[in-house]
C-alpha cells in the first residue's frame, strides 16, 4: 500500500493559527483523530500532516490553504482584551468564536479600507483624543457632529430604533458598525481603529445585552477608537468607582455616558419630573428606572452618570445592577427569524460596508464574486440588497 503523501507545513505557522482560532492542540487533534503529541511534533517540525489531515485542518482552523506555507507567521497586530473591571484585572485569551469575529472584522475593514482609496472617497477622520481630554468637553463636541439632537433621542419609540439611530449616525461619520451574534458569555464588543475605516462591533445575544445595552457598548467603542486604540471590552457590566489617571477604559465609560445623558437635560428632566434639586443625591430607583425609558440607555449607564455627576451613592449604583441583572435574566432577544439574506447582511454589517462593496463592483473595482464572497450572499441577492440600501 503507498504511504500517504505528507504536506511540507511551517511549524511555527500552525501553532499561530491555532493560537488565533482561540483552540489548543488537543482540539486540533481531536478533530483529526490523532493525538495531542502528533499535532505538537507537526508544531517542532519533526513530522508533516498527511494531504487529507492538512484539509481537514484548514477547514478548523479558518485559513487559506497557502498561509502554512509562509516561512513564518504574518505579522498582524492583535487585539488585546480589555477588561472592565478593578484595576489590576487580568486579561484574558480570546475564545475561538470572538477570535473569529476579530478575524472577520479585520478582513471586511481591510477590504473597505482599500476600496475608499480606490473610489477616491473623501473622509473626515476622526480626532485623536487621549485620556487627558476632559470627557463632558468630548461627550459635547462628538454629540454636535453626531447631529443627534436631545429631541431626536427622547421621539425615538422604542430602544431598537435608538440603536437603529445611533449606528446610522457613526456610520455617517465614516464608522463601520457590526452586529455578531456570539454567546451571551462572550465579550460586549470591540473597535479597530483605521483611518479610513474605523469599526465598532457589538455582540448582539440578548440577554444580557439588550438594545439599549448595545447603544452603550457603541460608545465606550466610539470613545476607544478616539483613543486611537484597538479593544475588545470583555465583562458585561458598566463599571463605577474610582479611576486612575490615564485608564482609558473609566475615559471612555464616562464618555459614553456623558454623551448620551448630557448633564443640563438630565438635572432639567430630574427637577420637572422628581422635584430634584442640585445637592440631593438621587436615592430611589424609579428616577434611574424613568430616565433609562426616556433616553434609551442602559439602567447601569444612567447610575453612572448620576454616580459621576454627584447626584446619586455607590449604593445605588449597586441596587441598580442587581435590579437590571434580575430583569434582563427573565428577558429573551429577538433576533433575525424571517429576515431575507440580504436583510441579514444589513442587519450584521450595516449600510456603510455594503455600500462601499457595490460601490467597488459598480466601478469595475471589485469582482461581483467577491462582493457576494464578502458578504456571503447569492447573485439573486444583489438587486435586492440594491433596492434596501436606496430606501431609507
Amino acid at each position: 500500500m503507498p504511504k500517504a503523501k505528507k504536506v511540507p507545513i511551517t511549524g511555527s505557522v500552525l501553532r499561530w493559527a491555532i493560537q488565533e482560532e482561540g483552540v489548543t492542540e488537543k482540539d486540533l487533534a481531536l478533530h483529526l483523530g490523532v493525538d495531542d503529541d502528533v499535532v505538537k511534533r507537526w508544531e517542532a517540525g519533526d513530522e508533516a500532516p498527511t494531504t487529507t489531515q492538512f484539509n481537514r485542518l484548514v477547514q478548523f482552523l479558518k485559513r487559506p490553504s497557502a498561509i502554512f506555507f509562509l516561512p513564518t507567521p504574518p505579522a498582524q497586530a492583535s487585539v488585546r482584551a480589555h477588561f472592565r473591571s478593578a484595576p489590576g484585572a487580568l486579561e484574558r485569551r480570546l475564545n475561538r468564536q470572538e477570535s473569529h469575529a476579530v478575524r472577520q472584522a479585520k478582513r471586511l475593514q481591510e477590504i473597505a479600507s482599500w476600496l475608499i482609496g480606490q473610489l477616491g472617497e473623501s473622509v473626515t477622520a476622526l480626532p485623536a483624543w487621549d485620556t487627558s481630554q476632559k470627557v463632558e468637553e468630548a461627550a459635547q463636541e462628538q454629540r454636535r457632529e453626531l447631529g443627534i439632537s436631545i429631541f431626536r433621542q427622547v421621539e425615538w419609540t422604542d430602544d431598537r430604533q435608538a440603536l437603529r439611530g445611533w449606528r446610522a449616525a457613526l456610520e455617517q461619520r465614516g464608522v463601520l458598525v457590526f452586529q455578531f451574534s456570539l454567546p451571551k458569555d462572550a465579550c460586549r464588543g470591540f473597535s479597530l481603529w483605521d483611518q479610513k475605516a474605523p469599526v465598532i462591533a457589538f455582540n448582539s445575544a440578548d440577554p444580557p445585552y439588550n438594545p439599549h445595552s448595545r447603544i452603550y457598548t457603541l460608545f465606550h467603542e466610539y470613545g476607544h477608537l478616539l483613543l486611537r486604540a484597538d479593544s475588545i471590552c470583555a465583562i458585561h457590566d458598566e463599571q463605577v468607582g474610582p479611576s486612575s489617571n490615564g485608564d482609558p477604559e473609566r475615559w471612555c465609560e464616562r464618555f459614553a455616558a456623558a454623551l448620551l445623558l448630557p448633564k443640563e437635560e438630565v438635572f432639567q428632566y430630574l427637577a420637572i419630573e422628581f422635584n430634584w434639586r442640585q445637592g440631593v443625591r438621587v436615592e430611589d430607583f424609579q428616577p434611574v428606572a424613568a430616565i433609562s425609558r426616556r433616553y434609551h440607555v442602559s439602567l447601569g449607564a444612567v447610575a453612572l452618570r448620576l454616580v459621576e455627576l454627584g447626584a446619586a451613592g455607590y449604593d445605588l449604583y449597586e441596587e441598580v445592577n442587581t435590579r437590571a441583572k434580575v430583569s434582563e435574566a427573565k428577558k429573551r432577544g429577538g433576533g433575525g427569524n424571517g429576515l431575507r439574506a440580504h436583510e441579514l447582511r444589513v442587519q450584521e454589517f450595516g449600510r456603510r460596508l455594503p455600500s462601499i462593496l457595490l460601490a467597488g463592483m459598480r466601478k469595475d473595482v471589485l469582482r461581483v464574486h467577491d462582493v457576494l464572497d464578502y458578504l456571503d450572499l447569492s447573485t439573486a441577492n444583489i438587486a435586492d440588497l440594491e433596492r434596501l440600501l436606496a430606501s431609507k
